[in-house]
């Protein structure tokens, strides 16, 4: 019988055996494994045990990397969550003057580029997060993506005096393309259907504007 020693070289590593990880790598695996077990099964259903099987570790060994199922839903969940809002705010465009009916829908459509992106990428996390248990989710709401809506709606009402709109409800309308873009996400991975994030940013762009945009009469 051949050991695993024995074996002869140029036939790769033996059956059963696995790549040393560095520290890093094992904590990024553990990360990875946990955001597949919190979007399965949500914060409350997820057990660490759960986490530490999906990622091919023992408990002893996730726990040396993070104290408790909470701190790791925070960096394997909500901290994404965050990385993807503060960045929408970052590439948002500031106010011009004499804003033209080209430059609104540019600037509109680049936004609801960036939306539909962000949210193919964090979509599931969004929803474990907001469909968790009711404290954790109204915090994580407060906390986060309400400034988020509110930075949205302020910058839009600094472009309502420079260019031709209908009178209109700014919160709505933020909320309105939020959703919007988030369930169109949700619904790609629900059915399988990969987004054309220029095609999507092209038609909620039409559906926002076509609808805001006063034309003459």
């Amino acid at each position: 019988m051949t050991t695993d020693h024995q074996r002869s070289p140029g036939k790769g590593p033996a059956k059963g055996s696995r790549t040393r990880l560095s520290s890093d790598e094992r904590r990024d695996k553990i990360v990875e494994a946990a955001r597949e077990v919190f979007v399965k099964y949500g914060l409350a259903g997820a057990r660490t045990r759960d986490i530490a099987e999906a990622a091919g570790v023992n408990e002893a060994l996730l726990y040396r990397h993070f104290r408790s199922k909470e701190e790791l839903f925070e960096v394997a969940v909500v901290g994404p969550l965050e990385d993807a809002t503060a960045w929408l705010v970052q590439v948002l465009p500031g106010p011009e003057d004499d804003l033209s009916e080209e430059t609104v829908h540019q600037r509109m459509r680049q936004h609801m580029l960036n939306t539909i992106r962000a949210m193919d990428e964090v979509a599931p996390l969004l929803g474990v997060m907001l469909f968790s248990d009711e404290v954790t989710a109204s915090t994580f709401y407060k906390e986060r993506v309400e400034p988020h809506l509110a930075e949205l709606k302020r910058i839009l009402e600094l472009n309502l005096p420079h260019w031709r709109h209908r009178d209109f409800d700014p919160e709505l309308v933020i909320q309105a393309a939020f959703g919007a873009a988030w369930f169109r996400a949700i619904n790609a991975r629900f059915t399988g259907r990969p987004l054309d994030f220029e095609v999507e940013a092209d038609q909620l762009t039409a559906l926002v504007l076509d609808g805001l945009q006063l034309r003459e009469q």
